[in-house]
């Protein structure tokens, strides 16, 4: 389903019909692709600022399609439609199970098992709707506003890393910076929060499926037709261009 079809669909809701979170994923479900063509997923909840925007204290999740995912790209093509593209860092997480098959226990949780590349990440929401204004099951039913998900180049996880206070950077934008103390919780206390989520929801999620952090720096205004370094401090940095010729 394209965009100017979600947003069809989302414009026809009734906010009186929307009143848990359950038929907020209900309505996401419907509007999402066929399981295989969806490569990544959305996230948000995980940091204070989204948290109190939305009034919530756990993530919530949204599929991003494989034609919006860049990985392993240099070059990356948005619709000239997206005026003055906006994105978030983040970081992204590379699932080695299927949610669905996995048992969680707080107390003896490693990310380590379900988790094994990370990557510095740009998303870039889309939705016809007003956030946070419109609520959070808008937000979900809306597929979070899941738009495009630009990967760096990614590393194997490590007990390290998560040691590590991890920052992701655009060269073109020093002063702003994706920044892991922005969490609401810890790392590994941020990735157990959304394979709950996923699996209380029976959302899909899959080995292979990368999943975004959600946003751990404001929303700032990307460098288009030029090169630029999306850097972390746990992986190589590598150049990338986004451009806009209507593809």
């Amino acid at each position: 389903m394209n965009f100017s079809e979600r947003n069809k669909i989302i414009s026809q809701i009734k906010e009186e019909s929307l009143k848990t979170k359950l038929k907020a994923y209900e309505i996401q479900k419907s509007l999402s692709e066929e399981s295989e063509l969806i490569s990544a997923w959305k996230v948000g909840g995980t940091t204070k600022s989204t948290q109190q925007a939305f009034k919530t204290e756990s993530s919530y999740l949204g599929p991003i399609n494989k034609n919006n995912f860049f990985y392993k790209k240099k070059e990356i093509f948005l619709p000239d439609s997206l005026k003055n593209p906006q994105g978030e860092l983040e970081i992204a997480f590379r699932l080695s199970e299927d949610v669905e098959n996995i048992t969680l226990e707080k107390s003896c949780f490693k990310a380590l098992d379900f988790f094994d590349l990370i990557a510095p990440a740009i998303e870039i929401p889309y939705s016809s709707k007003n956030f946070p204004e419109s609520g959070l099951y808008f937000l979900i039913a809306d597929c979070c506003a899941s738009g495009f998900l630009i990967l760096g180049r990614e590393t194997k996880l490590s007990e390290e890393i998560f040691k590590k206070r991890l920052k992701v950077t655009i060269d073109r934008i020093p002063q702003e910076i994706g920044d892991s103390e922005n969490f609401a919780f810890s790392i590994e206390g941020v990735l157990y929060d959304i394979l709950l989520e996923s699996k209380k929801y029976s959302l899909g999620l899959r080995k292979g499926h990368w999943v975004s952090s959600g946003g751990i720096s404001k929303l700032i205004e990307l460098p288009i037709d030029e090169h630029f370094q999306l850097s972390s401090n746990f992986s190589v940095s590598n150049k990338i261009t986004i451009n806009k010729n209507g593809k």
